[in-house]
């Protein structure tokens, strides 16, 4: 499972989210799909449907693994989660910790958000980075409420306030923790291009 659930942040009105890994794509008859623009930073779920109130997100084995290999903070949100959240698990997720690939990660994920960008995905940033600052710390996610705080104000800036304002503020002190546990990595990493050039 997925969204507001795991963080403790759902409503009686809150829909069900799933994340399900299958062998091969999948596809549905037209009328499952979901019409709403749903992006992940830009790039569109083309395997993202709605039955109810569930939202169900597919992804191949392949797909995930890579996510998984790769460090990606989603997976860490999987491999970290509460047990109750998770309805099978055919293998479990060994996650390595990659300091520097998470905060190239947040970056990433920072450089895609503008004026215009949705707040919840102004502060999924915040709260993946924050995510990302735990796992360095203790190799897992300890806590999926540490960024609730930051969610309620970027969201109740959203109605003509200057949320982009409030999510930089929001942001600054996670990504300077995460920047001054990765900055000598980043150096090592650049001298080591400069040498092979």
């Amino acid at each position: 499972m997925k969204g507001s659930r795991i963080y403790g942040l759902e409503t009686k009105n809150s829909d069900y989210d799933y994340l399900v890994i299958c062998n091969k794509h999948i596809t549905f008859p037209k009328e499952f799909y979901n019409m709403r623009e749903a992006t992940n930073y830009g790039r569109r779920f083309d395997f993202h449907i709605v039955v109810d109130n569930c939202d169900f997100i597919f992804k191949t084995n392949e797909e995930w693994f890579n996510e998984v290999m790769n460090g990606s903070i989603e997976a860490w949100e999987c491999a970290c989660m509460n047990k109750k959240f998770i309805i099978k698990e055919h293998v479990k997720l060994l996650m390595k910790t990659d300091p520097l690939g998470l905060r190239k990660q947040i970056v990433k994920m920072n450089n895609a958000i503008t004026e215009e960008s949705d707040p919840k995905d102004m502060w999924k940033v915040v709260a993946y980075c924050k995510f990302a600052n735990q796992i360095i710390e203790n190799h897992k996610i300890v806590n999926f409420k540490e960024a609730n705080p930051e969610r309620k104000t970027i969201l109740n800036t959203a109605s003509g306030e200057p949320t982009f304002l409030e999510y930089k503020l929001c942001l600054h002190k996670p990504f300077e923790l995460l920047k001054n546990s990765t900055d000598g990595m980043l150096k090592k990493e650049l001298q080591s291009k400069i040498i092979q050039k």
